[in-house]
């Protein structure tokens, strides 16, 4: 898995992004205030944007597929190119269903819905990450996770608050890692992980992705 973030370096803003409401915050977290775990992962939190946008951060629903096809298919060929490592216009439907119908034992799934020019409520990203290699009761201490954000809502602080979420809801399931693949050409994603404290090695099996790993 990767992901997709901003492919250019705007100026910094003069507002951070944050999560409403504030409070204290662990070293990984310093840019993002912190909420209480539960609201974290069962309620919608508003987020303020650096460009003075705003939008809605809540679990993955059920009945978000269509908003889920819609998403991926307005992402630029190269955002979708970083998000599923090639060449990809849509999502087959069996994906689809699986990518909104999580199961709390394994995955956790966020979106952000944003505004559309037109003023329609729409998917702008979607964050996740998935317990791999922990069936028949296996304890699980780490995860894969991935991120995908809409072109035009790259570079304002989406990104970031969205990763720092799953490092909390992680913390939350007693998690000790988040992992993902990153595609080498990625400089945005490579570089946040960068800021967040993680740590990045080229992938031993494919020299096309670099692994980055955020301790929780």
């Amino acid at each position: 898995m990767t992901l997709p973030t901003a492919h250019r370096r705007p100026a910094p803003p003069p507002r951070t992004a944050v999560l409403v409401p504030s409070g204290r915050l662990s070293p990984l977290e310093r840019t993002a205030p912190a909420v209480d775990a539960p609201d974290l992962v069962e309620r919608r939190r508003t987020v303020h944007l650096n460009d003075g946008r705003s939008a809605v951060l809540r679990p993955v629903q059920a009945s978000d597929v269509a908003a889920e096809a819609a998403f991926i298919e307005r992402l630029s060929p190269q955002s979708r190119r970083l998000r599923f490592h090639g060449a990809v216009n849509r999502l087959p439907a069996a994906t689809l269903a699986a990518m909104t119908a999580v199961d709390p034992r394994q995955q956790v799934a966020f979106v952000a819905k944003g505004w559309s020019r037109r003023g329609d409520s729409e998917i702008v990203a979607d964050a996740r990450f998935v317990c791999n290699g922990c069936d028949d009761g296996a304890a699980c201490d780490h995860a894969e996770f991935a991120l995908a954000v809409a072109d035009a809502w790259q570079g304002v602080g989406l990104g970031r608050l969205l990763l720092q979420q799953l490092v909390r809801a992680a913390r939350l399931r007693g998690l000790r890692h988040l992992e993902g693949r990153v595609l080498t050409d990625n400089h945005a994603m490579l570089g946040l992980v960068s800021q967040l404290g993680g740590h990045l090695e080229p992938d031993p099996f494919d020299t096309s992705l670099v692994v980055a790993t955020l301790t929780v």
